[in-house]
């Protein structure tokens, strides 16, 4: 079993630096286009059912619980890898080819995201926007898991000052709260937490996997897994009550609806959740490929600039009914292996 040790100051300086550059790793992996776009809320959480708040509350502790068993086991177990992390063999191989076809649908989706909102709100050509995202996106690729840190420790605290501030911004000045026109994934609160949370499993494993050089203890665990839930939970909750105050058909992108006059603020935000979410979701395929990395990132980019003229939601619906069992599945697997995996013998040393 994982144990506390007495660290020195630095130790600890570290540990903190680590664990915040993870945390915003993690974030930035949730925060794509469905989340920044409030469609994922609304089709999750009923703005008109106050038990919704409880089902965020859940969602964002599974969130916050999924992060410290899968950094926990990567730290107890060392392993680098998706394989490794699911014990190797042909399960292993099957769910991580599983799981790379998630990424691929996840990183094409955010790159058509990008070409609708060029189309849609600047009236450019759909194929400049896919061009120039999927740029940007190889850029980060060929900087490996260096280029993920730093992308995420400058947009995603962006991203996140940024909703809150809107959030207070709209929820000062908004109307009587009343109820958006959606359509409801799940009507209970509980099961639309679990599945909605499992969604973002997948992507997570990959990463965190590439990352094993950041996680250096277990005080690094849990003062990620506590910033990852506080700051998610805080999301959730801005977006949940943002959206409670529309009223209407919301459209495809909800959160530029409902702060319409302060649009031009909010789609750099939404740009910003769509690229750290693409970079993570291809660095993920491009980690768990058995071949170079800079060749897999040239890939991935074609693959996106291709794909990425699909439409948005055709995408995200496919991705969804698709890897929907399999985040449950995994999700599954991995709290199953925290509470065994940590208390069988040779890991209780």
């Amino acid at each position: 079993m994982l144990k506390l040790k007495s660290p020195n100051f630095s130790d600890n300086l570290l540990s903190v630096k680590n664990s915040i550059k993870i945390s915003l790793v993690y974030i930035g992996i949730i925060i794509g286009a469905g989340f920044a776009s409030g469609q994922e809320i609304l089709q999750f959480f009923n703005t008109n059912n106050p038990k919704s708040i409880i089902g965020i509350i859940v969602c964002a502790f599974l969130f916050g619980l999924i992060s410290f068993c899968v950094l926990s086991i990567i730290l107890r177990t060392k392993v680098t890898s998706t394989t490794q992390f699911f014990n190797d063999g042909t399960f292993a191989t099957i769910i991580n080819w599983l799981i790379i076809g998630f990424m691929i649908c996840s990183y094409v989706a955010m790159v058509s995201a990008s070409g609708a909102i060029f189309k849609e709100y600047f009236n450019f050509p759909q194929i400049l926007g896919v061009g120039i995202f999927s740029a940007f996106c190889l850029i980060i690729f060929l900087f490996n898991a260096r280029g993920i840190i730093i992308l995420n420790s400058i947009l995603t605290p962006i991203m996140i000052i940024g909703v809150l501030l809107l959030g207070v911004y709209k929820l000062s000045t908004a109307a009587v709260p009343t109820m958006a026109s959606m359509q409801m994934i799940h009507q209970n609160w509980l099961i639309s937490s679990i599945v909605y949370a499992s969604y973002n499993v997948l992507t997570c494993v990959s990463v965190m996997t590439a990352l094993r050089a950041y996680i250096i203890n277990l005080r690094t665990v849990i003062i990620s897994s506590i910033i990852s839930f506080i700051v998610l939970l805080g999301l959730l909750l801005t977006m949940w009550l943002m959206l409670k105050t529309s009223t209407g058909n919301l459209g495809e992108i909800p959160m530029l609806t409902v702060l319409h006059s302060l649009r031009n603020f909010y789609l750099p935000l939404l740009y910003i959740a769509m690229l750290t979410t693409a970079t993570s979701n291809g660095f993920g395929v491009i980690h768990s490929l058995p071949i170079n990395s800079k060749i897999s990132a040239i890939v991935i980019a074609l693959i996106g600039v291709i794909l990425g003229m699909l439409p948005f939601s055709g995408i995200v619906a496919i991705a969804y009914s698709m890897f929907g069992v399999l985040g449950l599945g995994v999700m599954g697997y991995i709290l199953y292996k925290q509470i065994f995996g940590s208390l069988s013998p040779k890991n209780s040393k």
